[in-house]
């Protein structure tokens, strides 16, 4: 399905911008994934907190990224 917004006759997710973002979008949420499972899983087995501490911080500064960094 294609996009409805147009620049230059073009779709907007023909755009290289557009593409960039979306890749960095993307690539920040699958690090967010496999660090909330990788400090799931520590924290599982050895019941430390300093691996959910650092899932946190990452996430937050994704989502600040994404939010402003990248609109």
């Amino acid at each position: 399905m294609g996009s409805l917004r147009r620049t230059y006759g073009q779709p907007i997710e023909n755009r290289e911008l557009v593409k960039r973002r979306m890749r960095v979008w993307a690539a920040l949420m699958a690090g967010c994934d496999a660090l909330v499972a990788w400090a799931v899983g520590l924290s599982i087995r050895l019941s430390r907190e300093l691996e959910a501490i650092i899932a946190k911080i990452f996430g937050s500064e994704a989502q600040k990224e994404a939010a402003i960094d990248l609109s």
